[in-house]
């Protein structure tokens, strides 16, 4: 999948499936992707993505961070739906499992039923606040 082709699909997700003015999602292609990454590698998640995808709520003082951690599980799940191999890095990664049931960690590197479709990287890096 072609980055300009997993970011209309997002943007599409949003647009449809997302309440509106909850988040916005940017995609990036990973520098650091390699196609040989050694599963028991501690940087593996990311050896293995080509892409990341910058997740943000936008400003809006009525969305609540349970919002924003929900709509951000329920992306990853419909993600991983059609890319198979999905992480989120967050501060809530520990609510990403309980709603999706799986997240890359040393123990469990891949998801269950792993697949070997594109890989994706979530990361949040910016704070509510922050302008882009």
């Amino acid at each position: 999948m072609r980055i300009e082709e997993l970011q209309a699909l997002i943007d599409d997700y949003i647009e449809n499936f997302v309440e509106r003015d909850t988040i916005d999602a940017i995609v990036f292609k990973n520098e650091s992707y390699r196609v040989c990454s050694n599963i028991d590698s501690a940087t593996y998640p990311v050896d293995r993505s080509r892409y990341y995808v910058d997740v943000e709520p936008v400003l809006n003082e009525e969305l609540g961070e349970c919002t924003f951690e929900s709509v951000t599980a329920q992306l990853v799940n419909w993600l991983r739906q059609i890319c198979g191999y999905v992480v989120a890095s967050c501060k809530f990664e520990d609510y990403i499992v309980e709603q999706t049931g799986w997240n890359w960690t040393p123990e469990h590197p891949l998801p269950p039923k792993s697949s070997k479709g594109s890989a994706i990287c979530f990361s949040r890096t910016r704070g509510k606040n922050d302008q882009r």
